[in-house]
């Protein structure tokens, strides 16, 4: 990966930094095609920010030494060789690492507003731990286990939690522009939610969203990847009969709690945007 930001002199000598500083190296050195940013601050401090080119984007948090749970506390070895509890835990960081970066996204590219990975990344771990995966993935957040073959568990991550708008290098380079207030390439668009105006350098821009079938009121109505499936009851009242489906989008469509449907190709122009962190 390329940097965009990397660590400066002092920081290379903070100790306090050694897991931050152990990632970043892992990721600069590790082959992926996309970019890295170091020390992020949007309201939250970012250990790491990364782009992995046409897959996605991941906010990581560094740990090092020894972690664990005991009787539901998140507890780690301290640099002291004592142990403490950690408030706020690991992965709660991770997580609100990524929704601030989102929520900066969002703010300074007129609603652009990608998925971003949440990543805790245990440095000094290599073996996985049951209790913590569970209760990281609880909070919809990833885990990486020590920093061998970090491509590859980089890639599971983004291959398992599908991103609706992965990363075109214009994206990286426009993201990275408003990570440090400056402006982004004139050629960029951002992606906006459906229904929501944009001010653009060729005007303002509205993403359609069509109303959805008519449903009569004893119908049940079900919305599926951006597909109305109406489900009619039978005349006697008995068993549901057959589905019938309607190409159309619901009024608000909520993609990032479900898997892109295939039949929708990535970037298409009406994909579903997903106002929040995915559900995974």
């Amino acid at each position: 990966m390329e940097s965009i930001k990397s660590p400066d002199e002092q920081q290379r000598e903070d100790s306090d930094l050694r897991a931050d500083l152990a990632l970043y190296d892992a990721l600069t050195a590790s082959g992926l095609a996309g970019k890295v940013y170091f020390d992020l601050h949007v309201g939250h401090q970012v250990d790491v920010f990364a782009w992995i080119q046409g897959q996605g984007r991941l906010a990581f948090e560094a740990k090092g030494s020894l972690h664990w749970l005991e009787e539901g506390l998140w507890h780690y070895l301290n640099r002291e060789r004592t142990v403490s509890e950690a408030h706020p835990t690991p992965p709660d960081q991770a997580r609100k690492g990524a929704l601030a970066a989102s929520d900066a996204l969002e703010n300074r590219l007129d609603g652009h507003k990608p998925w971003i990975h949440a990543v805790l990344v245990l440095t000094d771990m290599s073996d996985p731990d049951v209790d913590i995966s569970q209760f990281a993935k609880d909070r919809h957040v990833h885990v990486i286990w020590g920093l061998n073959d970090i491509a590859t568990q980089l890639q599971e991550i983004t291959r398992k939690a599908k991103d609706y708008h992965p990363p075109t290098e214009l994206d990286i380079q426009a993201e990275a522009a408003a990570f440090d207030y400056r402006t982004p390439p004139p050629n960029w668009q951002p992606r906006v939610p459906a229904g929501r105006s944009v001010e653009t350098p060729a005007g303002t821009r509205t993403t359609s969203v069509p109303e959805p079938a008519s449903i009569s009121s004893n119908s049940i109505a079900i919305y599926n990847y951006g597909t109305v499936i109406i489900q009619q009851p039978s005349k006697g009242g008995g068993p549901p009969g057959q589905f019938e489906r309607a190409n159309v989008l619901p009024a608000q469509a909520h993609a990032a709690t479900a898997a892109p449907d295939p039949s929708h190709p990535v970037g298409c122009e009406n994909d579903p945007f997903d106002d929040e962190m995915p559900s995974w």
